[in-house]
């Protein structure tokens, strides 16, 4: 749960389910089913408000590409962001190795490690998700091109992510 003082956010859930893979589980149901469940309401969440943004932006007449396919666009790269985002809870907690001391002139740099295992999914989604959305309003071609990519790509994060799930259930 979430300290005193701090607000809890969508991601807890998928926190909490990552963190309490384990063979006989606390809640009666396995790692998949419970990710799952953890993540209806923040894809819910992100592909209501996506696409009622991208909506909004066409009327405003904010962008080139047609209507229909903004929207669509923007609910596929809302699911691919939950897929990102339960890729990384499935992470599990951080490795000590990465705290190891990086001396150089400039000083310990062992910080620059940690932040980027933590900023790992951050990073993946703004690659890809933002050059695919820069491909998509570039013209036609660029539609399909990234709408390939997109689906391809959030299918192999969502195999990587299944595969942590797994391993992670095994190691407890």
């Amino acid at each position: 749960m979430a300290d005193s003082g701090s607000r809890l956010d969508a991601g807890d859930g998928l926190r909490d389910s990552s963190a309490n893979a384990t063979g006989a589980s606390l809640y009666g149901r396995a790692i998949g089913p419970r990710t799952i469940s953890h993540a209806l309401a923040p894809a819910a969440t992100a592909i209501v408000f996506g696409g009622v943004g991208a909506g909004l932006a066409r009327l405003a007449g904010a962008e080139r590409t047609g209507s229909a396919a903004s929207v669509a666009w923007w609910i596929l790269l809302a699911a691919f962001i939950v897929i990102v985002r339960v890729y990384d809870s499935a992470k599990g907690p951080l490795p000590v190795f990465l705290l190891t001391p990086v001396v150089t002139p400039a000083g310990d740099l062992s910080v620059l490690n940690v932040l980027l295992w933590q900023s790992d999914a951050v990073l993946l989604t703004l690659a890809l998700g933002g050059g695919l959305t820069v491909a998509f309003y570039s013209g036609a071609a660029g539609v399909v091109v990234a709408v390939i990519w997109l689906v391809l790509g959030g299918g192999v994060i969502a195999l990587l992510a299944r595969r942590r799930l797994r391993v992670m259930s095994r190691a407890a």
